[in-house]
Order: C-alpha cells, then sequence, then structure tokens
C-alpha cells in the first residue's frame, strides 16, 4: 500500500504504466485504479476499443482523467476530449496528461450540442459515467446521428430506475449492444489474483480493491453496426 501512494504508476490492466500526479482520484477509490482493478469487469470492452481507428475519444465524466489519459497513451492518432464539471478534476487531469504525454482537451459541461460540432460525422468513442446525465445527453436522435460511433455508458440505476430502459430503446435500432454487470467488493477480495496482492490479509485485500458502488452497475456497450469508411 505504502509502495502504490509512493511510486504513483498503474501496476496492471490496459493502462499499466500510466502515471498519476498525486495519490488521489476525483468519484471513485484510488487504489483499485493504481493496482489496475479498477472496472476490471469492462476489460474486454476496453480491449476491444483499443484495437478500434478512433478519430475521436469523448470521455463524459473524465474525474481525473483515469481513461481519457489511458486512452490517449494507447490510441495515439485519436483526439481526445475530457468532460468534468469539477475544477478539482479538471486540474489534476491536466498535470496526469502533461505527464503521461497526452495532449487532451478538457472542458466541463457537455451538452448534446457537441455530439455534432466534435464527432463531425467521424468515427468516434463516446465514453460515459457521469451520474445520471447520461439519460439527459442519450436519445434515438443521438444514436442515429452517430450511428459510426461506439458508446460505452455506466448506467446510473440507482438514481433512476429508468436510465438502462431508456439507453436501450435508445440504441436498439442502430446498434450492436453488450451489457455487463458490476461485482461486489467482497467478491473481488475473493476472487481476483493480482500478484501484488500476494501475503495481503483478506482486510488489506479489501482496502486496496474496494470500489465502494451503492450498487451493482451496468455498464452498456452499444457497437456501431456500420463498417467505417475514414
Amino acid at each position: 500500500i505504502k509502495s502504490m501512494k509512493r511510486d504513483l504508476v498503474v501496476l496492471n490492466g490496459p493502462f499499466a504504466g500510466m502515471k498519476y500526479p498525486k495519490a488521489r482520484s476525483i468519484g471513485s477509490s484510488f487504489f483499485p485504479k493504481i493496482l489496475g482493478s479498477y472496472e476490471k469487469e469492462i476489460t474486454n470492452f476496453i480491449n476491444y476499443i483499443l484495437k478500434q481507428d478512433y478519430n475521436n475519444i469523448i470521455d463524459i465524466g473524465s474525474a481525473e482523467g483515469y481513461y481519457a489519459v489511458g486512452f490517449g497513451m494507447r490510441l495515439k492518432k485519436a483526439k481526445i476530449f475530457a468532460f468534468d464539471t469539477d475544477k478539482s478534476a479538471q486540474k489534476i487531469c491536466r498535470l496526469m496528461a502533461k505527464i503521461n504525454n497526452v495532449n487532451i482537451h478538457i472542458d466541463g459541461l457537455f451538452t448534446k450540442n457537441l455530439f455534432k460540432s466534435i464527432t463531425k460525422g467521424k468515427k468516434s468513442l463516446i465514453f460515459l459515467d457521469c451520474e445520471g446525465y447520461e439519460k439527459t445527453l442519450i436519445n434515438k436522435e443521438i444514436a442515429t446521428e452517430n450511428q459510426n460511433c461506439d458508446f460505452l455508458i455506466e448506467a446510473h440505476d440507482f438514481i433512476d430506475i429508468y436510465i438502462t430502459e431508456h439507453i436501450l430503446k435508445s440504441f436498439n435500432m442502430t446498434h450492436e449492444i453488450e451489457i455487463i454487470e458490476s461485482i461486489d467488493d467482497i467478491s473481488k477480495v475473493y476472487n481476483y489474483q493480482f500478484k501484488e496482492l500476494a501475503g495481503m490479509t483478506l482486510s488489506e485485500k479489501k482496502e486496496i480493491l474496494s470500489e465502494y458502488r451503492p450498487n451493482i452497475m451496468r455498464w452498456i456497450f452499444a457497437k456501431s453496426k456500420l463498417k467505417q469508411i475514414n
């Protein structure tokens, strides 16, 4: 635990080697991100994304930049956009982008009008983790206008029980849909195998692995059905 706080380098997962400017994350647990266990449930989605040739990555609800910077490190040709209304998050994201040599356009509130102005018909990944705001941003019109884009959305059904239903209806005609549910923290303690956890007690593992989610969460991956011509 001490070495993780000292070294501030992601140890495992698709963004292994990414550096943190300080021992802090915004709106989520710090240790899972450094270990590389954070949202491990969606690793297959992330690995798919990292094999695509996106023009843009749009991270809405980017926090300190775990995904925005991580994608920027791995997808060198894509333009990276990070949106978060938290000024502290923006500040850390700028620092994190700088120390990892990633260029990111960082801004505050994302609105529907920005979909068209940023994507401009180009193949994009739109990544949403925005505490229920996804229901405001996504509808059938947005899905239709962005048929050549992929969307990875964390559905905050504990805020509004209708969010998953709304998202699925929005994409059911235009995208292929996959859903993954989160694993509870206790199950992670017993099932996640990382060499860094060897020799730790159960309580120490729980401190490292816990993401403290209020409920089982759902991620919706809406993949474009179109063959891309860039």
